[in-house]
């Protein structure tokens, strides 16, 4: 008994060249070609999301107020802020490390460590991370935060990070 290739999963390249030219848009993120016989090919999602936009309504805050990350994007995907607390530092054979009385005389650089992520997906090309100042149950202590977007769409593509700053004060002005 012959197997019908056309219609097999796994068709081969001569079965797949007379597929007709009849196209069906599934989504933003695939094109499927669909033959008389029933066999598909479907190319495969090779563009990243890009994050249009993001802002914070507050730029500086006191560790009781709660800020909103708000984006856009060109498609749905999961957005992952990291949140990175900034700190100065000294150079050390060519890296950022911590200050201490050994390397004081060092040229002073500014180093990043991690504070902890939110993660949203959206069913939407806007949305917003309602962000409560703390991170893993701990409040944000005083001092200076970078936050890194990224965005994931479902076919695994990330974008380019965006970059957001915040300022955690105790008797700052809400700006």
């Amino acid at each position: 008994m012959q197997k019908n290739t056309a219609s097999s999963p796994k068709a081969p390249a001569a079965a797949l060249k007379k597929i007709t030219p009849t196209v069906v848009v599934l989504a933003v993120m695939s094109v499927m070609a669909l033959a008389a016989s029933g066999a598909t090919a479907q190319a495969p999602d090779t563009q990243p999301p890009v994050i249009l936009g993001a802002s914070f309504n507050f730029k500086q805050i006191q560790p009781t107020v709660s800020p909103v990350i708000n984006y856009e994007l060109s498609e749905d995907a999961t957005v992952k802020a990291v949140f990175k607390r900034v700190r100065s530092g000294r150079k050390v054979a060519g890296r950022c490390v911590a200050p201490t009385r050994r390397n004081r005389n060092r040229q002073r650089c500014t180093r990043l460590t991690n504070v902890g992520t939110l993660e949203q997906t959206t069913a939407s090309t806007t949305g917003s991370i309602n962000f409560f100042g703390t991170i893993r149950g701990k409040a944000l202590k005083v001092g200076r935060y970078r936050i890194e977007l990224t965005a994931t769409d479902i076919a695994g593509n990330k974008s380019t990070k965006k970059n957001l700053t915040l300022r955690v004060c105790r008797s700052c002005p809400l700006r």
